[in-house]
């Protein structure tokens, strides 16, 4: 993460969001962060030292289970906001956060500023609809049936980029199957026509 000392950035995007543009009128000072492609913004169950706004690039969202293993619970393309469950409840992240592409976050110091942000009201509201959003996509992603074809259709419809798999590796890691198993369902999907085979380890869901 590198921390970019740029005002007229920073003043770019706060009016570029009412959200933190109005923070932004009430005294709030934003930090510019930078992450590289495939930096981990977030880990599960490290302390959470940043509210942090997305305002550049895309973030993907994994729930870990008591086990270890990860499981994806949304993609963030747009504005997003990280540390909205971790403000009222536990310290530490519940979520592990990677970059997906280079990624801009606007920060404010979480433990230093809590009691201002807890006092703002706009941002409340922001908050509320965040945690509930994120909490309504994790059901969702524990609801998907245990059948791979349901699970596969869901991750190419819902947590890829374009709708497509680049290469199988990542969707056996997301779906936890063997490679024999997802490959049989990605042959079916193909012959039903649902999927297009697009050259090695490259699958994508076909329009309807």
């Amino acid at each position: 993460m590198k921390i970019i000392q740029d005002m007229q950035k920073i003043q770019k995007y706060t009016d570029r969001y009412t959200l933190l543009e109005q923070m932004h009128r009430e005294g709030f000072v934003f930090q510019m962060q930078q992450y590289d492609r495939h930096e981990l913004v977030t880990r599960a169950d490290m302390k959470i030292k940043y509210l942090q706004f997305v305002v550049s690039g895309t973030i993907q969202i994994y729930g870990v289970r008591t086990d270890g293993t990860q499981f994806p619970v949304g993609r963030g393309d747009g504005f997003t906001i990280l540390g909205d469950v971790e403000i009222m409840g536990p310290e530490k992240s519940m979520f592990l956060v990677e970059a997906m592409t280079e990624v801009i976050c606007l920060a404010i110091p979480f433990e230093e500023k809590k009691e201002e942000l807890l006092s703002c009201n706009i941002l409340m509201r922001y908050l509320l609809a965040s945690v509930s959003d994120k909490m309504v996509r994790f059901m969702d992603s524990q609801a998907q049936g245990a059948d791979l074809r349901e699970k596969l259709l869901y991750y190419l419809q819902n947590e890829c980029e374009n709708h497509e798999i680049c290469g199988i590796e990542t969707a056996i890691y997301a779906l936890h199957c063997s490679r024999r198993q997802i490959q049989r369902v990605l042959s079916q999907l193909c012959t039903e026509g649902k999927l297009i085979h697009a050259g090695r380890g490259k699958y994508i869901l076909k329009k309807t």
